[in-house]
């Protein structure tokens, strides 16, 4: 299996430059790749395009044989993440360093049920899901939010659920309190930082990977918008 796959791979910018065209690459599992080239080759539009950071005009690009920006993929970052977070504390920094040393040492061990291909997997997932963040936050920002509260974020969108199963109006008294504990949860998760709440709000407002990636359903988000406005 290819740990990289890049099939005609073609990014045209807005202002005409063809940065890529028609590029494919092909990467396998354990080996090292090394991107050389002169300024101006396309070295940071194709890791951009890698990354998720930038849209790509045509192509395909695929991480151990799915897409690399599948909403499958995120999700199952997002739960790692969490996982991940508790294990370090909420050490984002401690979490890439363990990634890295894994790389770099294959005789470190794994958690149980893993294999060396579903964890990278994962990591590119969950760094993709860094890297959209990081378009909004600061690598500080990003230090500060808690990410070890799925468990409570998970139980907050079973409940949006079940209200948008029920058909309970945005503005009933039950809706309000869930809407209060979600602020108030996602006051925590920023540790009570006002600037940084909104920031994170406008990131998941703008990214719809973030957003298909939560813990709420489509359906949910939308009765939330409702709560907030009603």
């Amino acid at each position: 299996m290819s740990a990289l796959s890049l099939k005609g791979l073609t990014k045209r910018y807005d202002d005409g430059l063809l940065a890529l065209c028609d590029f494919d690459l092909d990467i396998p599992e354990g080996t090292f790749f090394g991107l050389l080239g002169p300024n101006g080759a396309g070295k940071t539009t194709l890791i951009s395009a890698v990354c998720n950071l930038i849209r790509i005009t045509a192509g395909d690009i695929r991480i151990f044989g799915l897409p690399h920006d599948s909403l499958e993929a995120q999700r199952l970052a997002r739960r790692w993440a969490e996982l991940a977070s508790r294990w370090m504390n909420g050490d984002i920094a401690l979490m890439k360093r363990w990634r890295y040393m894994v790389q770099e040492q294959p005789s470190l061990p794994l958690p149980d049920g893993m294999d060396r291909d579903l964890f990278e997997y994962i990591g590119q997932a969950v760094q993709l899901r860094l890297a959209l963040l990081a378009k909004y936050l600061s690598a500080d920002e990003l230090q500060r939010i808690d990410f070890t509260l799925d468990q409570e974020w998970r139980a907050l969108g079973e409940r949006a659920e079940r209200l948008v199963a029920a058909r309970v109006p945005p503005d009933s008294a039950d809706a309000r309190q869930l809407g209060h504990e979600w602020l108030a949860l996602l006051d925590r998760m920023v540790r009570h930082d006002v600037g940084l709440r909104a920031r994170l709000i406008a990131a998941y407002d703008k990214e719809p990977l973030l957003r298909a990636s939560s813990a709420f359903s489509p359906e949910a988000l939308h009765y939330m918008g409702l709560i907030k406005s009603s």
